[in-house]
């Protein structure tokens, strides 16, 4: 049972990577991303079509919300963000010392940005690479599904030095929906991270935007943390009941 979900969804990842090859090679905008979209829920709904697990492991419902969800995304967010945050720099300054070459140039935060890179990417990504493993391995095999869905998310994202923060955000984000049993945080939280990275590059020329930037982010990250801090036993309780730890 196992091998053959891993099997569904590294055919799945192939047929990802084959389409999305094949969209850049489009120059059309909008038909780059119609095929880009295209690439993403193919694999997904043969996959999920071929396993017949739709309804056998639904427990993750991709629409659910409630309060507590709520309540755990909004104030977890700042901590998810300032721990992707970190990994990213810290990732950049290990690039810093082993390439050379030009920065890339900052991204003007306009609507096309917003919806096509913050929200649009977010939301298909967490659709195949939350979603997905999730459905395909169930309940059962949480800690198996966590482990895939992070090493194929980080290498989907292997390009420049965004492979270590992927990992950093793909385990966060798969543990956030595993907690509410919902897909809506994690792809709250992505649209939130792409978001704040091209808010990040779109005002890094700008004088003294960056030190606001960073210390309005410590401040939240912190009072983030301290809620977490004190709900630790019950997080800490919540997954170990999810993956089955003893």
């Amino acid at each position: 049972m196992i091998l053959s979900s891993l099997l569904l969804y590294l055919g799945a990842c192939v047929m990802l990577y084959a389409c999305l090859m094949a969209s850049s090679l489009v120059s059309s905008t909008v038909l780059h991303t119609f095929l880009v979209t295209l690439s993403h829920v193919i694999p997904i709904l043969l996959c999920l079509l071929l396993a017949k697990r739709q309804k056998e492991n639904a427990s993750i419902k991709p629409l659910r919300m409630s309060r507590r969800i709520a309540r755990l995304t909004l104030f977890s967010f700042p901590f998810v963000f300032g721990v992707v945050l970190l990994s990213a720099l810290a990732a950049s300054a290990l690039t810093s010392l082993t390439q050379s070459g030009a920065e890339a140039a900052p991204t003007a935060l306009t609507w096309y940005t917003f919806l096509r890179h913050a929200c649009l990417t977010a939301v298909l990504e967490e659709l195949f690479f939350r979603l997905l493993p999730m459905r395909l391995f169930g309940e059962k095999q949480r800690a198996m599904a966590l482990v895939v869905s992070v090493i194929t998310f980080a290498i989907f994202h292997a390009g420049q030095f965004r492979f270590l923060y992927a990992i950093v955000a793909g385990t966060l984000f798969f543990v956030v929906d595993t907690l509410t049993e919902s897909l809506l945080p994690s792809i709250g939280m992505h649209i939130g991270v792409n978001t704040l990275s091209l808010l990040y590059t779109a005002i890094a020329g700008l004088p003294y935007a960056i030190p606001i930037f960073f210390s309005v982010a410590g401040a939240l990250f912190i009072a983030s943390a301290i809620w977490l801090f004190f709900h630790r036993c019950d997080i800490k309780n919540a997954l170990k009941s999810k993956f089955n730890f003893t």
